[in-house]
């Protein structure tokens, strides 16, 4: 697969096979260079509606599958993806109206994805965030969504522009998630 694929805002692909995008509309580009080396990226604005949401789980399981990512791995990812956009919303756009969208950012390889979620809030310190796994946090309602991430994102988690965005890496061949 060489050149390049777009979807526009309605959803009408420009070459056979690109993924539809978002009745919000949906920005995709996915490019793939020559084997054994494809890269597919994109960059999506979903608003806070589960039909955004899921428009870019599909987006990245496809790209997933496309690069030949086993089961597992696209469980791992999908949770890491599906945490970081729910704890954007809820989060990072606590108070600002449901239309307010994200932009996620994936790029997929063979070998690794990294996935970029930018929420349009003031940002977290990510240190602030109780650990909950230990005894006094059990009851806390907060800081499992991170947790599953950093265990699932076995390339690592961290954040950027004072923790508005959020960047991980799964590196296909790298420590197992356990």
């Amino acid at each position: 697969m060489n050149g390049q694929r777009t979807t526009d805002q309605h959803g009408d692909a420009e070459q056979q096979g690109a993924i539809p995008a978002s009745k919000t509309g949906v920005e995709q580009v996915l490019s793939a260079a020559s084997k054994p080396f494809a890269l597919e990226t994109a960059t999506m604005h979903p608003a806070n509606s589960r039909q955004d949401i899921l428009a870019v789980e599909e987006a990245v399981l496809s790209a997933l599958v496309r690069n030949g990512y086993d089961e597992a791995s696209r469980f791992a990812i999908r949770l890491a993806l599906e945490e970081g956009i729910v704890n954007a919303f809820l989060h990072g756009h606590r108070g600002l109206p449901n239309e307010t969208t994200l932009t996620v950012h994936y790029a997929v390889t063979p070998d690794e994805t990294t996935l970029s979620i930018t929420d349009q809030g003031p940002g977290f310190n990510p240190a602030s965030v109780p650990d909950p796994t230990l005894d006094e946090n059990l009851e806390l309602p907060s800081g499992r969504g991170l947790m599953l991430m950093r265990a699932y994102m076995n390339g690592g988690v961290h954040h950027e522009n004072g923790g508005s965005t959020l960047v991980m890496k799964y590196l296909r061949n790298g420590p197992s998630a356990e």
